[in-house]
């Protein structure tokens, strides 16, 4: 997968021990993909980020703005803004 570029072996290890750990603790019973792509976005952006620094990531990896919202923890009129925002800056 092309989102993994740059990422060795045993930090993708870290990266799915880290996604499962959060999605435990929230009681969910299963790995879903925009936790794993969230953490994949950490990973990479280890100096810091902002809201829609992730939000884009998040977009252009494919993951719905619902589970953006519900992975980001912020409303779905955030994710939305943000989504605006990128498309009258024409990204």
């Amino acid at each position: 997968m092309k989102i993994f570029d740059g990422i060795s072996p045993s930090i993708m290890k870290s990266i799915f021990n880290s996604a499962a750990k959060d999605s435990i603790l929230n009681g969910q019973k299963e790995l879903n993909y925009s936790r794993l792509v969230l953490e994949i976005f950490l990973e990479k952006r280890q100096s810091g980020y902002n809201l829609n620094d992730a939000i884009d990531f998040l977009r252009v990896n494919m993951v719905s703005q619902r589970e953006i919202s519900k992975v980001l923890n912020t409303s779905l009129r955030t994710v939305r803004e943000a989504y605006k925002e990128k498309k009258d800056n024409g990204d």
